[in-house]
This record gives structure tokens, C-alpha cells and sequence, in this order.
């Protein structure tokens, strides 16, 4: 068995220059944009969603509730929550194509 230093290239080949981390297509800078523009309006119709379960636990029984809170934070969960991906799928879209990676 040859003597191998880990660190080295086999067969003594050219290291490629270090490059920065970028991703390699369209729709992975699409995903990362939804996922970063989507988020946000999420996480607040969940907390909304557990502020109004909370004001239900807290009422005497059979005593109404306003929905308002539900239905705001579905509201932010189900539609904001998508339109907000898709400006952020948008803008990763005109990132990759302004950086002219593929």
C-alpha cells in the first residue's frame, strides 16, 4: 500500500479555487426565496391561531367567542403566507438570473 496523505488530491491533480457557496439552479434560489418571504407571515397566523385558543380557555362555558382571531390568523397562514412566497420565489428568480448562475 502507497503512502497517502489524506490532504492531498489523488494522483497529484490541481485543486479547483475555493468558491463561494451559491446555489446551482433557478428553483433552488426560488425555494430559498418562498421558504424566507413565506415564513414570517406563518409563524405569526400560528402564534395568532394559539393567542386565539388561549382567549377561548379563558371563557365560561357556553359563552360565545369572536372568530375574528381565527379566522385573521388562517387568513395569514393560508393566503399571505403564499403571496408572500411567491414575491420571494420572484425575487430568488431575479437573483439567480442577475447573478447568471445556472
Amino acid at each position: 500500500m502507497r503512502d497517502s496523505n489524506p490532504f492531498s488530491t489523488p494522483d497529484n491533480l490541481t485543486q479547483q479555487p475555493a468558491r463561494s457557496w451559491t446555489p446551482k439552479s433557478s428553483a433552488l434560489w426560488m425555494t430559498i426565496g418562498f421558504g424566507l418571504f413565506a415564513s414570517p407571515p406563518a409563524a405569526f397566523g400560528i402564534v395568532g391561531m394559539q393567542q386565539h385558543y388561549a382567549y377561548i380557555a379563558t371563557l365560561a362555558p357556553n359563552e360565545g367567542a369572536c372568530g375574528t382571531g381565527a379566522i385573521i390568523a388562517l387568513a395569514m397562514m393560508l393566503v399571505v403566507g403564499p403571496i408572500c412566497g411567491a414575491i420571494g420565489a420572484a425575487a430568488g428568480w431575479t437573483a439567480c438570473k442577475l447573478l447568471d448562475v445556472r
